[in-house]
């Protein structure tokens, strides 16, 4: 079974907690963790990744805290997803390598498969996300 691992929710959490507040104001980590009961440490590995992606934006010191640095309409799930997961594999083997290469009978439609759930979360939006909340 595909499945989103908790770091990959709690940066869709982070990102849709922070697409519902006014913009042009920040919001601190530890705050977003708490409200959330999410683990700090946790989140603070998580909202680099996004920064450095161009998806948040933040302010250091006195203040400072997170922004979405993109409209909530802009953010693919699925880009999120790939970013924080890493690629859609629905089995390990297309991730860590296959030792039946040769005679693999499922790689076809395995492929098939990630391809059209990547496609699926791609027509995602962090808006849509919001919208259904």
């Amino acid at each position: 079974m595909l499945r989103i691992s908790r770091k990959g929710d709690y940066a869709l959490l982070l990102l849709t907690t922070l697409a519902n507040v006014k913009e042009g104001k920040v919001v601190s980590l530890k705050d977003i963790a708490r409200v959330h009961r999410m683990p700090y440490k946790f989140v603070s590995q998580i909202a680099p990744l996004l920064v450095d992606a161009g998806i948040l934006g933040s302010k250091e010191g006195v203040g400072g805290g997170y922004f979405l640095a993109r409209n909530p309409q802009a953010i693919s799930v699925g880009k999120v997803l790939e970013l924080i997961e890493g690629p859609v594999a629905p089995v390990a083997c297309m991730r860590d390598g296959c030792v039946c290469e040769p005679t693999c009978v499922q790689k076809s439609v395995m492929e098939k498969m990630a391809s059209s759930f990547q496609r699926s979360m791609r027509g995602y939006t962090v808006a849509d996300l919001v919208r259904s909340s």
